[in-house]
């Protein structure tokens, strides 16, 4: 399992920060292991020159914007086609926006479930 992209997509459908218990107990990693991780997903945002970067301590982490673009997001509106996704299908965009291009089959492997709804509720959005 490729453990950045999954806590990465993860990070980024959650509503807020995620206890790193749970990254503990789901993927059996200790946490040194799980700090390297997002050290490593860190470096690799930040090389790539994203917008966003984990945000963690002892207990929690979250994906978060980085405070020197804090002005040009103030100028934006959330897009309203976001507005009202399920869960599943939350974390179904981002495993396509992380992964693409990808197949149905390689997202529904992911995410663990079928997820042809999911990606039909995507498609009728326009995303």
């Amino acid at each position: 399992m490729n453990y950045k992209k999954v806590i990465t997509a993860i990070l980024l459908v959650s509503d807020g920060s995620v206890n790193h218990k749970y990254f503990l107990e789901n993927f059996n990693i200790s946490n040194e292991d799980l700090i390297n991780i997002f050290d490593e997903i860190n470096d690799e945002l930040k090389e790539k020159d994203y917008g966003f970067y984990i945000k963690y301590d002892s207990k929690s982490s979250d994906l978060v914007t980085l405070s020197s673009i804090s002005t040009e997001l103030a100028e934006f509106k959330p897009p309203s086609v976001l507005r009202g996704l399920s869960t599943p299908a939350l974390e179904t965009l981002s495993i396509v926006a992380y992964e693409q291009p990808v197949t149905k089959l390689k997202v529904s492997e992911i995410r663990g479930v079928e997820s042809e709804s999911s990606l039909k509720t995507l498609e009728s959005r326009g995303l």
